[in-house]
């Protein structure tokens, strides 16, 4: 399910990836980087307050990981941002260099 979902999300199916990543972690609830990657999946789809949420969920599995953590701050970031100034526009970028995603903004 893991492999799956990332690669479903590189193609840009996020919803199929949330399915593979809901279903990782039905599976075994303990691996943080299913939430992590549902996570990423609901940023892309700007949906940030449920990102968040699987983000800092995947921090309470593992207090390590710096991709959540790194995501979750924007997240945040962004959401705050959309709520400061209604009137800009956030673009939600996602660029694939090889096997690693990297969320980034445009904001203007």
């Amino acid at each position: 399910s893991y492999h799956r979902g990332k690669i479903l999300a590189y193609q840009g199916h996020h919803q199929a990836a949330i399915a593979a990543y809901q279903r990782l972690i039905s599976l075994n609830p303990a691996r943080g980087d299913g939430y992590r990657e549902l996570g990423l999946s609901l940023i892309d789809l700007g949906r940030l307050g449920e990102a968040q949420e699987l983000l800092q969920a995947a921090l309470r599995q593992d207090a390590n990981d710096l991709g959540a953590l790194h995501r979750l701050q924007y997240a945040t970031a962004a959401q705050r941002a959309e709520e400061a100034r209604p009137d800009l526009h956030v673009d939600f970028v996602t660029f694939a260099s090889g096997p690693h995603r990297r969320v980034g903004e445009v904001w203007q």
